[in-house]
């Protein structure tokens, strides 16, 4: 179970990152 939670933090922390990714583009895009 605890394999599961971390799996699950894993991919939030992935999401996450790809969000502030994406922002960091389009800021850096309208620049």
């Amino acid at each position: 179970m605890a394999h599961g939670s971390n799996l699950k933090v894993g991919i939030a922390f992935d999401k996450l990152f790809f969000e502030v990714l994406c922002l960091e583009v389009k800021t850096v895009w309208h620049r």
